[in-house]
């Protein structure tokens, strides 16, 4: 009787095996007639089952069923994690097995799922969802630890989501590396700058433009910097150097022309805001930057005159006479603006003072009434 209890004992025991074997060969053939999803109940419980876990061929059909899956957008939803699980898959194969005869093939498929992971994580970022992207990305760097780009995308995905300490990290990696891009100093700089560390912002900027010396986004940022700090004549060195490897930007004139005019560089500052006009005929800034500059100068010789000891009625006719062709001089370039942007409360403002300064009655009355309905 004991001996029969032991044989059975056996028999039980190899049916347990057979029938886990036939669940990897199950699998194996859903696979093969693209029944991906009634593969995967059955290589799941392989893995899960002592007979079959640690045998490389159940982790090499893993990985093969879910990159299957991963490579049909129709079950993203369904299988988010699809890319991740066949490379992880296929790791487990070749740890069971380094010297299998998958192994090549694995190597080969690894680097397709990386890809694949890669591009969902561009993707993500793309589309403004930022957490999935640093996710991805990070993911990626516990597969291949120096990848560059990867981390570079991290970097850029921790930056969006302010996490700047993180960003900064990546960012400081790469430059370890000597990867050479100077969007990594830039970022850095938006990084230092977000923190109020214009002082390491620019400290950053003018290491990044020793090795890239002619790259444009590195010279606007140190610009914005100096713009943002009111550092003038910084701004307007700045600039110059940026006009001049970018001759056709509008917004470069505009922006010098305003620090002109900050510095009473008056005709410089013309010079520039006539420039961004003709380089682009609907740009607001230089028009009313330019109509707001030639108004406040004919605003202060009104002043000057108004200061004027009643005696002196000539030089106060002559400063009254010049003041008004200050403001005719202003006003097609300020009602220009107007019909860019109709709505700005500042230009509406500039306009009902010169409307009122030359008598213009009918239009000061059309600008008040829609001054009023904003309020």
């Amino acid at each position: 009787m004991r001996q029969l209890i032991i044989v059975l004992s056996i028999f039980s025991t190899v049916t347990v095996v057979q029938a886990q074997n036939t669940k990897v060969q199950t699998a194996f053939n859903y696979y093969k007639y693209n029944r991906v999803e009634d593969a995967v109940p059955e290589i799941e419980d392989a893995i899960m089952h002592e007979q079959t876990m640690n045998k490389e061929k159940t982790w090499y059909y893993r990985g093969l069923i879910y990159e299957k899956i991963c490579n049909d957008s129709s079950l993203d939803a369904k299988y988010p994690n699809a890319c991740r699980l066949a490379m992880e898959s296929f790791n487990k194969s070749l740890a069971i097995d380094s010297k299998s005869d998958h192994a090549q093939d694995i190597a080969v498929r690894n680097m397709n799922l990386f890809a694949l992971e890669f591009t969902k994580g561009v993707n993500f970022y793309n589309g403004k969802d930022f957490s999935k992207s640093l996710g991805v990305f990070e993911y990626l760097l516990t597969i291949i630890p120096g990848d560059t780009l990867s981390i570079l995308n991290a970097g850029l995905s921790a930056e969006k989501l302010k996490n700047y300490s993180k960003a900064e990290d990546y960012f400081s990696r790469l430059i370890k590396m000597q990867f050479k891009d100077a969007r990594i100093y830039q970022q850095l700089a938006v990084i230092k700058k977000a923190e109020k560390d214009t002082s390491g912002a620019l400290t950053v900027l003018k290491e990044a433009r020793t090795i890239f010396p002619d790259d444009l986004g590195l010279i606007i940022e140190e610009a914005n910097i100096y713009l943002v700090s009111n550092n003038t004549s910084g701004a307007i060195e700045t600039l110059s150097s940026a006009i001049l490897k970018d001759p056709r930007n509008p917004s470069l004139y505009a922006a010098r022309g305003n620090n002109y005019d900050k510095l009473k560089e008056k005709e410089k500052a013309a010079a520039d805001y006539k420039k961004a006009i003709e380089l682009d005929s609907n740009f607001f800034d230089p028009y009313f930057n330019y109509g707001g500059m030639i108004f406040n100068e004919g605003a202060d010789l009104i002043n000057k005159a108004n200061d004027l000891p009643p005696s002196k009625t000539k030089e106060y006719d002559a400063m009254k006479k010049q003041a008004e062709e200050k403001f005719r001089i202003a006003m097609p370039f300020l009602e220009k603006a107007y019909s860019i942007r109709p709505k700005d409360v500042e230009l509406l403002n500039t306009l009902r003072q010169l409307y009122a300064r030359l008598g213009e009655n009918v239009k000061y009355e059309k600008i008040k009434s829609e001054i009023d309905n904003l309020k």
